[in-house]
């Protein structure tokens, strides 16, 4: 859980300074900062579906 929380707040704190600066200027640098925005939110999402998939398969285990 650290991780996903880590990555959603890099990626937040990310968004903000790549829109100022694709205002600026349009270059490959900043297709390729919103690119890796766009995986971190990907990754996150990810990882929060996994982790409720684990969270689902243990509570239905039979402990019996």
């Amino acid at each position: 859980m650290i991780v996903a929380y880590l990555l959603i707040s890099s990626a937040s704190a990310a968004v903000p300074m790549t829109n100022s600066m694709r205002e600026g200027a349009d270059n490959i640098f900043t297709d390729s900062l919103a690119a890796a925005i766009s995986m971190s939110f990907l990754a996150f999402f990810s990882l929060g579906l996994s982790s409720l998939i684990s969270g689902y398969k243990l509570s239905t285990q039979s402990y019996i």
